[in-house]
C-alpha cells in the first residue's frame, strides 16, 4: 500500500500522483482521523458538535484550526499531538488476532453472548480498530492499540445471531475485516468482566522448538 511508505505530506507535495492516488489516501487519511475522534467522542456527538459549528458559522470560509479549538473547549479532544503524527506518517500499522471465540453468557432475561479476540500490534505505529455487530452494523466501539502492544478485547451482546465484525481499518492488512460468528451450541459461561485488556506479547510470538 502506498500509505506503507508514504505520508499525507507526501502525497499532498507531489504533484505528479494520479488524482485516484491522491483520492484514495485522502479518504484514507480522513476515515483514520474520524476513527481517533471517535475514540473520544461517539460519532452521534462529533456530528452535533460540527452542525453546531456550522450554524454558528454561517457561510463563513473558516479553518481547520478554528475547528480544533472548537472541538478542544467542548469536548477537549487533544488533537495537538496526534495531528503532526496523522500528517507525517510514513507506515501504517499491522495486526495478529488470534484465539476469537463466542460463548453463550449465563442470563435468565435475554440472549446474551460473550464475543472476545485478543490482538497484537506488531508494528511500530499505533492504530485504531473498530468492531461491530453483524446484526448492528452502527454500533461501532473503538479501541487504540499502540504499537508493540498485546490485547484481550471482550464484549457482551444481546443478539439473535451471535456475530462480531473486526475492522482493522487503516493497516497491512489484507482482508482489513474479519467476522466471528457462530450458530452451533457453544460454551455456556458465567458474566464475565468485558472491555479491553493488556496481555503480554509472549502468546503471538513462536515457541521456542518450532520451526519458521
Amino acid at each position: 500500500r502506498y500509505l506503507s511508505s508514504h505520508s499525507l505530506q507526501d502525497v499532498l507535495s507531489d504533484t505528479t500522483l494520479p488524482l485516484p492516488i491522491v483520492e484514495n489516501v485522502l479518504q484514507l487519511k480522513t476515515f483514520e482521523l474520524l476513527n481517533y475522534i471517535s475514540l473520544q467522542i461517539s460519532p452521534e456527538k462529533f456530528q452535533n458538535l460540527i452542525n453546531a459549528y456550522r450554524d454558528k458559522y454561517p457561510f463563513q470560509e473558516l479553518s481547520f484550526d478554528s475547528l480544533r479549538v472548537e472541538m478542544v473547549n467542548r469536548y477537549n479532544i487533544p488533537l495537538d499531538d496526534f495531528i503532526p503524527r496523522w500528517y507525517k506518517a510514513h507506515d501504517i500499522p499491522s495486526y495478529i488476532v488470534k484465539d476469537l471465540k463466542v460463548q453463550k453468557i449465563e442470563s435468565d432475561k435475554n440472549e446474551l453472548y460473550l464475543l472476545a479476540f485478543n490482538i497484537y500490534n506488531n508494528s511500530e505505529i499505533d492504530g485504531i480498530i473498530s468492531t461491530s455487530t453483524v446484526t448492528n452494523p452502527k454500533r461501532q466501539v473503538y479501541y487504540d492499540i499502540p504499537a508493540g502492544t498485546s490485547w484481550n478485547i471482550r464484549e457482551m451482546h444481546e443478539t439473535d445471531i451471535p456475530a462480531l465484525h473486526i475492522d482493522l481499518n487503516l493497516s497491512r492488512n489484507i482482508p482489513s475485516g474479519i467476522t466471528i460468528q457462530s450458530r452451533e451450541i457453544m460454551e455456556v459461561i458465567p458474566p464475565p468482566a468485558v472491555g479491553k485488556f493488556a496481555i503480554g506479547n509472549q502468546s503471538f510470538l513462536p515457541s521456542p522448538d518450532e520451526i519458521i
